[in-house]
């Protein structure tokens, strides 16, 4: 419902710019609150609507996003290479049928049922548009096409399969900053109750700071995998890194990187960094704060060691449990195995953590 006669009335307006959008300077008489009438000038960028889509693959727990080159943020002197939800302008279709054309287009998805979130005003101080905004799901093996985008139009993009986890560390890390995105994901997180929104990985800790987790327990069995909490919390080398795994206020379980784990392990590379010791506390077990940690592990990673190529661990062949979510969480089997120890035989796994450039990539 727009405002009536008795708080605005239009005076003139003047078209400025009609190339792609159109950009007009509209003169006005608008009420003020107080019974007074103001003459106003504005001008307003008219380019039409968009459709905006989330897609995420439950049986893999990622999300469907795209990165592409966007030239306001060149111009603003940001990073202009965004990472976003699928998207494009409706210019007179279905909101519905436009995503799905614009999902194959980008992404070379076909999807099914699509689900109406929200129509999101965008800027409008001076943007006519609104994006109505959907989700869905998709399968990562059932891409039907390229995507890509329409190179005729000067589309170069990048597809993400990205895991949840990792996409919400991104938007706390801001990494991932464009709006329709960032709403969607915080959809999803309500959605799926906010169980992996709740975790967040803190920095390295002082020494003095390990306290914290000595609240947490081993399940039964479990020290012959991980050790005793105390030993494992009283590291000493300078080269081991703590950290906190946190949920909401509670310490609910850590991790340590080894910074000389190159050195140290004897199968690894000399750059190579190590995850060592990584628990949930058994009290806190059972919640998905184990899989959440690890999903937003490498976004995490890359932020704390940009410099790092890799980094390796082992697991033990007496825990596939364990090895199965790493795997699920990006991890990959290079394969080696890791002879001796009171443990026995360790499978070694390695994370990569740069990003692919071009293509299909997952992040």
């Amino acid at each position: 419902m727009t405002a009536d006669a008795g708080t605005f009335r239009p005076v003139g307006e003047e078209v400025l710019s009609a190339a792609w959008g159109r950009l007009t300077r509209y003169t006005y008489d608008l009420r003020l609150r107080d019974g007074t009438w103001q003459r106003q000038v504005r001008e307003v960028y008219d380019r039409g609507h968009g459709a905006a889509a989330l897609l995420y693959d439950e049986a893999a727990d990622t999300v469907l996003l795209i990165r592409q080159f966007r030239l306001p943020m060149q111009i603003s002197g940001q990073d202009p290479y965004l990472i976003e939800v699928p998207a494009g302008l409706l210019e007179g279709a279905d909101p519905a049928e436009r995503m799905r054309s614009e999902l194959m287009e980008e992404t070379g998805y076909e999807v099914g049922p699509l689900r109406h979130v929200s129509d999101l005003i965008m800027s409008p101080g001076s943007v006519s548009e609104y994006v109505a905004c959907f989700t869905g799901r998709y399968r990562r093996e059932a891409q039907a096409g390229e995507g890509g985008g329409a190179a005729d139009e000067g589309e170069d993009i990048e597809v993400l399969h990205v895991p949840f986890g990792a996409a919400m560390e991104m938007v706390r890390d801001g990494r991932i900053r464009d709006a329709k995105t960032v709403m969607l994901l915080q959809h999803l997180a309500l959605e799926r109750g906010g169980r992996m929104s709740d975790v967040v990985l803190r920095p390295p800790c002082p020494r003095d700071a390990v306290d914290e987790v000595l609240h947490l327990r081993l399940g039964p069995g479990q020290d012959s995998f991980v050790g005793a909490i105390r030993q494992m919390v009283g590291e000493t080398r300078e080269s081991v890194d703590f950290h906190v795994i946190r949920a909401g206020d509670e310490a609910v379980g850590f991790f340590k990187i080894d910074r000389a784990y190159g050195e140290d392990s004897g199968f690894a590379g000399p750059d190579d960094y190590g995850l060592r010791g990584m628990l949930i506390g058994h009290q806190y077990q059972g919640r998905g704060y184990g899989r959440a940690a690890l999903e937003a592990l490498p976004a995490y990673l890359r932020r704390r060691y940009p410099w790092v190529d890799r980094v390796r661990l082992t697991v033990n062949h007496r825990n596939p449990v364990a090895t199965a979510l790493y795997l699920a969480c990006g991890w990959r089997d290079t394969g080696e195995v890791a002879e001796g120890g009171r443990s026995g035989p360790q499978a070694i796994l390695e994370l990569p953590l740069k990003l692919a450039v071009g293509g299909s990539a997952e992040v």
